[in-house]
């Protein structure tokens, strides 16, 4: 079996989907003998990613992801990553990330943990954008938070004559607001 592998089309900083993890505990199962290359393996350790990622408000509630940032190296800038947080469609945050230097592959694997304790229950997007340069690159997954009852609140507006498109933004979390 052989197939070919086109060049990219256009440089730039490019960037991988992004992958909600689940808590790791206990014991995985895992070839010792694994794949450096393996995205699921960040300074050694092993992740578990999920497509269905749905969790409980709770003081300790965090999202665990993860995503890779493939500079440009053609470019002298360093990428920046800003995540980008929506709430049932509406941006509710939006915060930089500082990164590290790309690896000896020359990517820049990211983990990181948004703590979601102050968020009200409902359906999210966790939207990751890299710039490096006049290039940019964005990927995003969606997660639900659930309210005490197990399922997630629904909001309707409120019937002041006031129309959706006048009504202001609602504040973004806490916790968005604290990693400034």
């Amino acid at each position: 079996l052989s197939f070919d592998v086109p060049e990219m089309a256009t440089p730039g900083v490019r960037i991988s989907s992004v992958a909600l993890l689940q808590p790791v505990g206990g014991l995985v199962v895992r070839n010792q003998d694994a794949d450096p290359d393996d995205p699921f393996l960040l300074t050694g350790v092993p992740l578990v990613p999920t497509l269905d990622w749905t969790s409980f408000a709770s003081p300790d509630a965090k999202l665990p992801f993860l995503v890779i940032v493939y500079p440009d190296p053609g470019r002298p800038e360093s990428p920046v990553l800003r995540l980008q947080l929506l709430r049932e469609g509406q941006v509710v945050g939006n915060v930089p990330i500082a990164l590290p230097p790309p690896d000896d592959r020359g990517e820049i694997r990211f983990g990181g943990q948004l703590p979601i304790h102050s968020f009200v229950p409902g359906g999210y997007s966790l939207r990751l954008e890299a710039a490096q340069g006049t290039t940019t690159a964005a990927e995003a997954a969606s997660f639900n938070l659930l309210g005490p009852s197990g399922a997630p609140r629904v909001t309707s507006a409120p019937d002041d004559g006031v129309k959706p498109s006048e009504r202001p933004a609602d504040p973004e979390p806490k916790a968005l607001a604290e990693a400034r």
